[in-house]
């Protein structure tokens, strides 16, 4: 018979000393959430209200967020103001950084477009940077948006049909 050795239980043993305990304290729950139906009207009418203002200030995250990367309203761009000659101080575009005249300032190199935030570039430049950034690159003037305007206008219909109800009652 060969003899047999037994080295196993030693390891468990050292094992089992070394390793952490396993019984941790356990993470406190969070409280119960009320069911609607428990809560008190006064109760569930701020809740509402709690609602409705975090709604309304994602809401505003989200369109000032928008505005950022909206582009301009079609109809402000091709609207923009055409300067006279001499109407402007400026002497280059700030967009291509050339010359906004030729010869002293009496004749336009090309056709010029101003912003309403009185900044001036060349009509080609400004229109690209527009359709990209409804933000002025100079002061950073902000052109009308064509998602705000069709939300304006959603709103406009809804206060309308709202009126029309209370007419109707």
């Amino acid at each position: 018979m060969d003899p047999v050795v037994v080295v196993e239980p030693r390891l468990r043993r050292r094992r089992r000393e070394l390793a952490p305990p396993l019984s941790y304290p356990p993470a406190p729950l969070p409280p119960p959430v009320p069911s609607p139906l428990s809560l008190t009207k006064e109760e569930r009418a701020q809740d509402w209200v709690r609602f409705r203002l975090e709604a309304d200030a994602a809401y505003k995250a989200e369109l000032a967020e928008e505005a950022k990367r909206d582009p301009a309203d079609a109809e402000a761009i091709v609207g923009m103001h055409v300067p006279a000659a001499g109407e402007t101080s400026e002497t280059e575009c700030d967009i291509c950084l050339g010359e906004l005249f030729r010869d002293g300032g009496c004749e336009f190199k090309k056709r010029l477009r101003m912003m309403p935030c009185s900044h001036t570039f060349h009509q080609s430049c400004i229109w690209d940077w527009l359709l990209d950034d409804r933000r002025c690159p100079v002061c950073g003037y902000a052109m009308p948006s064509e998602k705000r305007r069709r939300v304006e206008e959603e709103e406009m219909d809804n206060q309308r049909l709202r009126l029309a109800r209370v007419n109707i009652n």
